[in-house]
């Protein structure tokens, strides 16, 4: 099995607002990550900032709307 330090590193996650991209966030939020969520839906990407920080107070969380298509 391959053990990774994944402390102080940062990620992009983009369908940050979907169920996996939420969960990859609160995985990586463990570990203290800084993590930016991208997403063409600013609501759900709103509400599920919410949620992360309200169920994880380790990392760096920021959002960023935009449609990368």
């Amino acid at each position: 099995m391959i053990n990774y330090q994944l402390s102080n590193s940062a990620f992009i996650i983009t369908g940050g607002a979907g169920l996996l991209g939420k969960s990859i966030a609160y995985e990586l939020l463990q570990s203290d990550s800084t993590i930016v969520l991208v997403d063409i839906n600013a609501k759900l990407l709103d509400e599920c900032i919410h949620q992360l920080k309200s169920h994880c107070d380790r990392g760096k969380l920021f959002s960023i709307e935009l449609d990368i298509t």
